[in-house]
């Protein structure tokens, strides 16, 4: 199979607003040096192969013009790598020289890794002798061209001006954490345009249902985007967005708009009624204009907001309290609207059934079942393993005291060799269930394990975050109940103990992503 040549838009396009660079013929020339060092190697290049070798070619052009002219995208990934595991690449730990304005094996063969895991969404061996043999000719190009490879100044300043951008107000915000979300190279990939398409379908389905009236699908990508940039964890660590953006600024000093960054919070869609918040003066005899408005949502939540964030008429806002649906961003010390407003017409006593429905308000005489009372009613059993589902049942109808008639549910979702867990760091779906897994769990009172089934499948847990939660998992591998995900097969054989229980979390966050 002839591989396509790398063009100068595939370099460009990963550079904030996509800016064209005096440096990117350089850097596409590299990248068609590296896409050529890779088919030399002589291996067998299929479909799926070919997309590696491209987009690794490609990438590593990227990582290139990234440290040469050290514009921060690699150090703060490096950095929170250091912060978050005590060495600055993940997966891979061999003994080098290690700078992060430099060539770096390490860094190669991660970036290589990472590649082909994202582009054929399944694991690959981090010590796979392919990507081996492959990182080892890209760094022989690399560090050949180190010395001449020109610095690229503009995307530095590009860089920085981005950051300040960041500072400037809502709008630009958002527009910073979208090149983070679609086009930084160590950020963007696979899996974050596929948690954008799955948003964008979801939308027009429900407008198809009615349920979202006149929803274009413009309108749809652009309400899927603004609520992706803040509420999906991404890149490789699962960091979201605003992570990213406040480690960059800490990478470039900037230590005071970091902070107000990190108190970035996002509430997502919500029913809410307005009402204007009186100033209790006149000017010139003419009624004041409504400036803030007070946003209740059905929960109970309050918060205040400038009028002009929802783009209404002064009339509208001033003559009645009114609904709506749409979602709010905190950013310095404001709510901002966030995506789409949906004005609703709905009358007082429909907004009271509105609040009851909400699952957030719990009705007078009510409680929830928390994890605390579950584990005094199992006498602190954590966990349990359970033969099928008729056994779970007896055992949710005993020892939790749920009422028989209420657990049809497990027969719709249960499955064979049912787990169950209550999970003391979750404060709503406190009561967990997992399936097929027992046999993976090397835990003294599950009578189920199977050493040579947990060789095979124990290592799906990491990235089955559907079945099994992180909490849920992360309890597993701190009493030592997954052995078996520490084969050779999985990780590297050249890392240490502490390494690998880094690496397995680095391979949690990277497959994970929004559900880490």
């Amino acid at each position: 199979m002839k591989l396509k040549k790398i063009v100068t838009n595939d370099i460009k396009k990963c550079h904030p607003n996509q800016n064209p660079c005096q440096t990117d013929q350089y850097y596409q020339r590299l990248a068609n040096r590296l896409q050529d060092g890779f088919c030399s190697l002589g291996k067998i290049i299929e479909e799926r192969t070919a997309e590696v070798i491209h987009r690794g070619a490609i990438m590593l052009a990227n990582y290139m013009e990234d440290i040469v002219a050290d514009s921060g995208q690699w150090r703060t990934f490096s950095n929170l790598c250091q912060k978050l595991y005590g060495h600055p690449v993940p997966l891979f730990h061999k003994d080098e020289e290690y700078y992060p304005d430099e060539p770096s094996l390490n860094a190669i063969r991660y970036l290589l890794w990472s590649v082909g895991s994202d582009v054929s969404g399944e694991f690959v061996l981090s010590d796979s002798k392919a990507m081996e043999e492959m990182a080892i000719a890209a760094y022989d190009i690399l560090e050949e061209a180190f010395e001449e490879a020109p610095v690229n100044e503009q995307l530095a300043e590009d860089i920085n001006s981005e950051l300040r951008l960041a500072t400037e107000g809502f709008d630009q915000l958002r527009s910073v954490l979208m090149w983070l979300f679609t086009s930084c190279y160590l950020t963007t990939g696979e899996q974050n345009d596929e948690l954008l398409r799955k948003h964008v379908e979801e939308l027009l389905s429900l407008a198809e249902c009615g349920d979202i009236p006149d929803l274009s699908p413009g309108m749809a990508l652009f309400y899927a985007s603004t609520k992706s940039i803040f509420d999906y964890q991404i890149g490789p660590l699962a960091l979201y967005p605003k992570d990213y953006l406040a480690a960059m600024m800490r990478t470039k000093d900037m230590e005071h708009q970091a902070e107000d960054v990190d108190k970035i919070e996002m509430i997502g869609m919500g029913t809410y009624k307005y009402e204007p918040i009186k100033t209790g003066f006149k000017l010139l005899n003419r009624a004041p204009k409504t400036e803030r408005l007070r946003l209740t949502r059905t929960n109970g939540k309050e918060i205040e907001i400038e009028a002009r964030e929802l783009n209404l008429p002064e009339e509208e806002l001033k003559n009645f309290d009114g609904f709506m649906a749409s979602s709010f961003v905190f950013y310095q010390g404001e709510w901002h609207l966030n995506g789409i407003l949906f004005p609703l017409s709905e009358t007082s006593k429909k907004w009271k059934e509105l609040c009851e429905d909400d699952k957030e308000n719990l009705k007078p005489g009510t409680a929830t079942l928390t994890a605390d009372m579950m584990l005094k009613r199992t006498n602190g059993q954590q966990i349990a393993y359970f033969a099928d589902l008729e056994q779970l049942k007896d055992f949710l109808e005993e020892k939790i005291r749920f009422p028989r008639h209420m657990l049809s549910f497990i027969d719709e979702r249960g499955g064979e060799l049912p787990t169950l867990f209550i999970d003391t760091e979750e404060p709503k779906d406190c009561l967990q269930f997992f399936y097929g897994y027992s046999p993976c769990i090397a835990d003294p009172d599950n009578p189920f394990y199977d050493e040579e089934k947990a060789r095979e499948e124990a290592v799906n847990m990491l990235w089955d975050a559907e079945s099994v939660t992180t909490h849920a998992l992360n309890y597993l591998l701190e009493h030592n109940y997954l052995p078996d995900i520490y084969d050779d097969e999985v990780l590297s054989r050249f890392s240490t103990p502490t390494e690998k229980r880094h690496d397995i979390d680095f391979l949690m966050r990277f497959y994970r992503r929004e559900n880490y």
